[in-house]
């Protein structure tokens, strides 16, 4: 690592031009990535709502694969007035002309029911589309461009649905990662000026930052042309990048600073850097990808997305740190200390002894004088905090900070002045294996749409045999060959049967009370799969099959409540791999799991209490939606395992050193501390400050993700490494460095200390000075 640092820093042109091209290219790719984004897929291969999507998409000539609203409000007219009535026609006919468009059913066709409110002022007309979804959201600006300039000041109209919401969330996730920047870049460099008291040193690690955000866009925007991301993927670099760029940047440039103070010149300075500090840049980026390769457990595009996302950010922000900020290093030399806003500091030895030593040392021998109270209280602390995450809700949420615009607007009316499922709707699937229905598979049909109407949580079905009843009396299989043949019934049919297949396949529309993600919508699905369809179906071939947004939730939900046990068990496994080999210690790596543990634990509790409970909710702007985004635990696990890692790399690695040198566990503790104490201070502080800012923003992805990362950081930071750590490691001794003599023959050597140089620069392991027990 030293002769990697030496060597970025004696060559720094060609490493800036290698990344200046970086720059270029990733820029142009970065700035295609907003564009290229897709909704949350949900789906989870292989189950029985997947099975029911495959079916439809296979049977159908035009199939329907996602259904959007025109919502018409009107506080003057209602829905059966002429000025009503008159728009809501010409809307119809507008959007009938519209490519893309495959059905579209108003509230005065026959055979519609549901579509006009209570009161009788709002109505809603239904919008079916082909196509992918790619093709549905370009399609949002066509059905609005041709409705829009129909409303007036006494009837208004929007459109929302799927594709209408997540463009418009799309736009306002942009605008909140702008205001976001804006918030937590200042900010950030405020704690750096206050850490390094220069403009020059405090500006560097934001710039840098930068740099490696627009790198890290450009790829995943070169990748989008091979892989659909979807809209968290831009978020999450974004966040991500700035927090952990900066946060890496900053540990090297303290040490080189560091270094530069005690003689070295400017290259040397720059190799050390590298050699100590940026081993634990290293093997923070190593664990962070490998923390989140258990995200990969998760058969769902949603948490394969997320991994990519944050695993390539991590990567580039560790090649910056390694690579860029040696050169520049390199190139800047002592300047960097110019533009000086802050008085120089004294600097303090913090091995010295008496009233003048470290503040550091004080407090961390003031904790291992009562180590049992620092511990339990810490602990207690922790534990806490971590109660909430006891009544921890999942669920799916797209429409928080859509208030304002049209699709939220429309949503919001759907919801109040109809079924709350209006919006997503569950679709039960029924298919004959032996070709058309016949009468008896028609009579199945009908008592599957009667059992499921009948069921508590359903508001109205739309089927097969509900059409066949109204326009001819009797759902037969002859009634629906004359149906087929007549242009008008055909057209009223061809959502809900296969006309132009085999019509052996038909789609049962059923209107939840509740939303699709509401734990009584899931109950039903379980109802319909379990009860209802065997029963109605007994006697016959027919495979029922229930999907729509509420059974992929449901599905969803069931593969992440799966997965997630084993996902941690390989997140844990492989962290304690990686710092058995950092530390060669038997113990140290399963107190730092432990301790990981509780601080992720502790950091979920309080969005829990916070987003759940209202706990401070309306003093920090949340919103109150009840539940926690279903990707967000397993995400946070994973994101916060590893970043806390070069605290952990840090501190500890400075520790073992100390240890090494002097053989005395209280001291290495101490001074472990002392020499670590404010680089990790500061770091943590820019950490927080960019998360909190992503939390000021009305997403709720971005809320809980920002509160979440925010709050696990000052936790690690404050309580756990500076209490809970020293008090532990006082508590434990010298058992703290053991390792069986066996396995440190096994184990690679890894130096995460300074080591010594000779004459030649290169590095020699540091002497040891304990006896291994």
């Amino acid at each position: 690592m030293y002769r990697i640092g030496i060597a970025q820093a004696r060559h720094p042109w060609r490493v800036v031009a290698v990344w200046a091209l970086l720059l270029v290219v990733g820029g142009v790719f970065a700035m295609q990535l907003h564009d290229r984004l897709g909704g949350l897929s949900l789906t989870v291969p292989g189950t029985d709502a997947d099975r029911a999507d495959e079916l439809v998409e296979e049977e159908f000539a035009e199939p329907i694969t996602e259904q959007d609203m025109l919502v018409f409000s009107s506080d003057e007219y209602t829905a059966t007035d002429e000025p009503f009535r008159e728009i809501v026609d010409e809307a119809v006919a507008a959007v009938r002309d519209v490519d893309g468009v495959v059905s579209v059913i108003g509230p005065y066709q026959e055979g519609a029911t549901g579509q006009i409110s209570d009161d009788g002022h709002s109505a809603i007309v239904v919008i079916g589309l082909t196509g992918e979804s790619e093709e549905h959201q370009d399609l949002v600006d066509d059905l609005r461009a041709v409705t829009d300039p129909l409303a007036t000041s006494d009837v208004q109209i929007f459109l929302t649905g799927e594709s209408p919401l997540f463009v418009d969330l799309l736009d306002a996730e942009q605008e909140g990662l702008n205001r976001a920047e804006m918030i937590g870049l200042p900010l950030a460099l405020i704690v750096l000026v206050l850490a390094f008291g220069t403009l020059v040193a405090a500006g560097m690690p934001i710039l840098l930052a930068l740099v490696g955000v627009t790198v890290t866009l450009g790829l995943l925007g070169a990748a989008s042309y091979a892989h659909t991301f979807d809209i968290m993927v831009e978020s999450l670099a974004i966040l991500l990048g700035l927090g952990v760029g900066i946060d890496y940047s900053l540990f090297v440039l303290t040490r080189f600073r560091e270094q530069l103070a005690r003689g070295d010149d400017r290259v040397a300075a720059a190799g050390m850097a590298v050699s100590t500090t940026g081993k634990a840049v290293l093997f923070s980026g190593i664990t962070v990808a490998l923390s989140l390769s258990g995200l990969y457990l998760v058969d769902n595009a949603v948490f394969t997305n997320l991994a990519i996302a944050a695993s390539t950010t991590v990567a580039v922000m560790v090649a910056v740190a390694l690579s860029l900020l040696p050169a520049v290093l390199g190139l800047v030399g002592a300047r960097v200390d110019r533009l000086r806003v802050l008085p120089r500091r004294r600097e303090r030895d913090p091995q010295r002894s008496g009233s003048g030593r470290s503040g550091w040392v004080r407090w961390a021998h003031g904790v291992m004088r009562r180590p049992v109270s620092a511990f339990v209280a810490s602990v207690a602390v922790l534990g806490a905090l971590a109660i909430p995450v006891f009544d921890l809700e999942l669920g799916f949420d797209t429409n928080t900070g859509l208030e304002d615009r049209p699709s939220g607007q429309g949503l919001a009316i759907l919801t109040d002045e109809f079924a709350s499922g209006a919006m997503a709707p569950m679709s039960v699937v029924v298919h004959s294996p032996d070709g058309a229905f016949d009468n008896q598979d028609l009579g199945a049909v009908a008592a599957l749409t009667e059992q499921i109407g009948d069921h508590p949580d359903v508001a109205r079905t739309e089927s097969l045999t509900g059409i066949l009843n109204e326009s001819v009396g009797t759902p037969t299989s002859q009634a629906l060959e004359r149906a087929a043949a007549d242009p008008v019934a055909g057209e009223v049919l061809r959502p809900v049967v296969d006309l132009d297949g085999g019509m052996d396949t038909t789609v049962i529309t059923v209107i939840t009370q509740q939303p699709a993600d509401a734990p009584e919508t899931a109950g039903l699905v379980d109802d319909i799969r379990s009860v209802i369809g065997p029963d109605a179906t007994a006697g016959t071939d027919l495979d029922v099959h229930v999907g729509g947004m509420s059974a992929t939730v449901a599905d969803l939900t069931d593969e992440v409540e799966a997965k997630q046990p084993w996902a941690i068990g390989l997140i844990v496994a492989l962290s304690l791999l990686l710092l058995l080999v950092a530390f060669r210690s038997a113990v140290l790596p399963l107190k730092a799991a432990v301790m990981n543990i509780l601080g992720v634990g502790a950091s979920l509790g309080v969005l829990v209490a916070v987003v759940q409970h209202g706990v401070g909710a309306d003093v920090i702007g949340f919103a109150d939606i009840g539940f926690v985004q279903f990707f967000l635990p397993l995400m946070a696990f994973a994101l916060l395992f590893g970043l806390s890692m070069d605290y952990e790399v840090l501190l500890v690695g400075r520790m073992r050193e100390e240890w090494q040198r002097t053989g005395d566990n209280a001291r290495a503790v101490a001074d472990g501390l002392a020499h670590t104490a404010r680089p990790i201070t500061s770091a943590a502080a820019i950490m927080v400050v960019v998360f909190a800012s992503f939390a000021a923003v009305p997403i709720a992805e971005l809320q809980q993700l920002g509160l979440v990362l925010a709050v696990a950081i000052l936790i690690d930071a404050t309580l756990v490494r500076t209490v809970l750590v020293p008090a532990t490691m006082r508590l434990l001794g010298g058992v703290n460095w053991w390792l069986p003599h066996w396995l440190g023959h096994v184990l690679p050597r890894v130096d995460l200390g300074e080591g010594r140089r000779d004459g030649s620069g290169e590095e020699t392991a540091p002497r040891e000075a304990a006896v291994r027990r």
